[in-house]
């Protein structure tokens, strides 16, 4: 049940103050700006892209970075006048931002050339101050974060815009939109640090609860100009429709239902993670037909978290879809508590371990791992981090070199994951921790904990200073904090599904 504090949050109607005080200190540090693009280009997205390039693919380089005259607009900016979830130390507001500009950025993908000479973009940021001080300047560290996707569009020069290659457009889109997602969509926000030697686990943000969301039944979609085939080889004209919902950066797919027009989805049941309290958030989902080749489009919709929680099921017309045809979805979904109380806890584990009716994309348990810093590191490598949980893996960006801030030697890794832990868990269920060089692959050390340890450790959860195995230095070693989370759902949401109008009820 969604807690009466929760539905004051995300109910809230602040008044939205002017911003242009805002745009115009942008403006003024604009001309400032370049170096630091420069330097979170080459030190963050081209390592980013080395990571995503496709096998077979060679590596883009960038040949020239220059972000341009036009500046970054905030459009409106909504102060909360309460702090972040239940921290008293801490402060957030929100930001409508618009880039709209001619940047001068070229690359090279093996022997192509490739420029981005425009690039637009639009969405709206969460901006976190935590922790407030009593020293100057009063924050310690400045979490920014889009609340859902922003809009991008780029236009690209070179061979692509001479339709050589085509596929180098869907590339560029969907590397861009895969990395805005790991740095700076929630639940990932990208961080400043105000204060020198902020301890990292002093401004770690945590989880608010789970959006625990079913996709129902649909109505009334097409068949598409496509299903001239099927007709032909004799084979029905009804759409094969799945839906793609997205929240945040999180996005799942549900089954396709062969040849139906009113496709009823059961058992489709995905846990997000909600990052935030933010009532600007959003449930985003895209219908389509799924055919051999490229899938149609069959439409979108779009809602409010908030919206969604309080009535706990509802339907949702579709935009955008073909043969001027007017699709529907019922979906429903529930807020989730988390608590790190033992005994809600070990309650969990159980539920767990048994899994009796629980979706396969749905937990009774989450986890939080704050990556914080290395020590004694080699000097000529470029270190990650990789975290793995059963069959689940998520990493860090890697370290770099930036004289009197960071080394390779001493890295700053500085990344939260909340981890949903999904199929069979127990106490002795293992969580690895590899530390690898992201030139050669190579194991520069590693270290594990277990599900045990973090279970002992609740409700405040157990920092480690891991000794790692296998390194170059026998005094290296890596920072870690775990935490266990158990997530309250009773009755059950798969339970409520026969019967969805008593979502609300629960």
């Amino acid at each position: 049940m969604l807690s009466r504090s929760h539905l004051d949050i995300l109910n809230s109607a602040d008044e939205n103050e002017s911003a242009r005080w805002l745009s115009a200190i942008i403006r003024e540090i604009w001309p400032y700006a370049a170096n630091i693009a420069q330097d979170m280009i080459i030190h963050y997205v081209q390592p980013a892209l080395e990571a995503n390039v496709p096998v077979g693919l060679p590596v883009p380089q960038f040949t020239k970075i220059d972000i341009g005259n036009n500046t970054v607009e905030v459009e409106r900016v909504r102060v909360f006048e309460r702090h972040y979830g239940k921290d008293d130390n801490a402060a957030v507001f929100e930001a409508d931002i618009i880039y709209d500009g001619n940047p001068g950025i070229e690359m090279t993908i093996g022997d192509i050339p490739l420029g981005v000479n425009h690039a637009k973009l639009k969405g709206r940021v969460e901006v976190l101050l935590r922790p407030l001080v009593s020293l100057i300047p009063l924050v310690g560290a400045c979490q920014i974060g889009f609340i859902n996707s922003p809009e991008t569009k780029y236009n690209l020069t070179g061979v692509a815009a001479l339709g050589n290659h085509p596929w180098l457009q869907g590339f560029v889109s969907s590397v861009s939109e895969s990395l805005l997602g790991e740095m700076a969509v929630l639940p990932n926000r990208f961080a400043f640090k105000l204060i020198p030697n902020l301890g990292f686990f002093s401004f770690a943000t945590h989880p608010v609860g789970i959006l625990r969301f079913a996709a129902l039944s649909g109505s009334g979609f097409p068949a598409t100009d496509e299903h001239w085939f099927k007709q032909l080889i004799g084979v029905s004209a009804l759409p094969d429709v799945y839906l793609c919902v997205q929240h945040g950066s999180t996005k799942f797919q549900t089954a396709v239902v062969d040849s139906n027009a009113d496709p009823v989805w059961n058992n489709q049941v995905f846990d997000f993670v909600l990052a935030s309290e933010s009532p600007s958030q959003e449930i985003r989902i895209e219908a389509y037909d799924s055919d051999v080749g490229q899938d149609d489009f069959l439409g979108r919709a779009s809602v409010l978290v908030r919206d969604l929680v309080k009535r706990g099921a509802m339907d949702l017309s579709l935009s955008e879809a073909p043969n001027n045809s007017k699709p529907e979805l019922k979906i429903a979904a529930r807020w989730l508590p988390l608590s790190t109380d033992l005994r809600d806890i070990q309650n969990a584990i159980i539920a767990q371990r048994t899994g009796i009716g629980r979706p396969k994309n749905c937990s009774h348990l989450l986890l939080t791992i704050d990556v914080d810093e290395a020590h004694n590191l080699p000097s000529n490598k470029r270190p990650f981090v990789k975290v793995i949980v059963g069959e689940q893996v998520f990493q860090t960006g890697p370290a770099y070199d930036l004289q009197d801030v960071y080394s390779v030697e001493n890295p700053e890794f500085e990344r939260s994951f909340p981890i949903l832990l999904l199929g069979t868990i127990d106490a002795g269920t293992r969580i690895e921790y590899k530390v690898i060089d992201m030139f050669s692959g190579e194991l520069m050390g590693w270290a594990y904990s277990t599900i045990a340890e973090a279970v002992a450790a609740s409700p405040t959860g157990k920092t480690y200073r891991f000794a790692l195995t296998k390194a170059h230095r026998p005094d290296a070693n890596l920072q870690i904090k775990v935490k266990i989370w158990a997530i309250l759902d009773k009755p059950p949401v798969w339970e409520l599904l026969a019967d969805p109008n008593r979502l609300s009820d629960s």
